[in-house]
């Protein structure tokens, strides 16, 4: 990274002394763009259900993750790309006319989260046909996708964006210097 720093300020450097000696000043400036293609797509599904008693609320939601789960599968999926988490319940409290939660259970909530990684980039639109399947869940709730980028990827196109940059700017420089 020194390097590479001291080399665009010594070409920067170089640029203005040339033009420096012709008695002027110049200034000049280089933009440099480059983009990145996430490598993975992940979802969060969660599911969730919420029936009056605790086991019909688990195992109907037990029922929604395991069609989930076939549903991703069917799109191609390894099941390696299709994570379940912990699944847990939660009662729902009766309230009294003022509002106020009583101590009666009302009715309970299961949910579980579904985790969902394929790659961005596939023939078949992939990360589409996830969001569009598990959006035909009622009971399910989709968070992503969010794009994953590695940080060597990351580091590459900070690179080249630096370097079309500096190469613009000595452009720049020589047209201004010529003029």
């Amino acid at each position: 990274m020194l390097k590479r720093t001291t080399l665009i300020a010594l070409s920067l450097l170089f640029v203005a002394s040339a033009a420096n000696a012709k008695g002027r000043q110049i200034s000049v400036r280089g933009i440099g763009t480059a983009s990145v293609t996430p490598r993975n797509a992940q979802f969060y599904l969660t599911a969730s259900t919420t029936k009056p008693a605790n086991a019909i609320s688990s195992s109907n939601n037990a029922a929604t993750v395991r069609q989930l789960q076939s549903k991703m599968q069917q799109l191609g999926l390894k099941a390696s790309q299709v994570r379940l988490g912990r699944a847990s319940s939660r009662p729902n409290y009766a309230q009294d006319a003022n509002g106020r939660r009583t101590n009666q259970i009302e009715s309970w909530t299961t949910t579980q989260q579904v985790t969902v990684k394929a790659p961005f980039k596939s023939a078949n639109n992939l990360v589409g046909k996830i969001y569009s399947t598990a959006t035909g869940f009622n009971n399910v709730r989709i968070s992503g996708p969010n794009a994953e980028v590695s940080e060597s990827s990351i580091r590459s196109a900070e690179a080249r964006a630096r370097a079309r940059a500096v190469t613009a700017a000595v452009k720049e420089a020589k047209a201004q210097v010529k003029a």
